[in-house]
């Protein structure tokens, strides 16, 4: 198993502590813990699936995820 990553959970207070409150300080708040995107899309027609797509993504910047935790 692969030990450079490590999961540490934060809640919205950890998350969105940026004192100004502007969007630039909410990405650099986010991109510094890091966030994680998942999402789902369905493609169907008559109640028949026809296309699933899955999609995960990491964002975070690159001191964040080289930091030991």
């Amino acid at each position: 198993m692969d030990d450079r990553f490590s999961l540490r959970l934060f809640g919205p207070e950890e998350a969105f502590d940026a004192p100004s409150g502007g969007l630039a300080d909410l990405l650099d708040g986010l991109l510094g813990h890091g966030i994680v995107l998942h999402g789902d899309l369905w493609l169907t027609v008559a109640d028949v699936e026809l296309v699933y797509v899955g999609l995960s993504a990491v964002l975070a910047s690159p001191e964040a995820l080289r930091s030991d935790g």
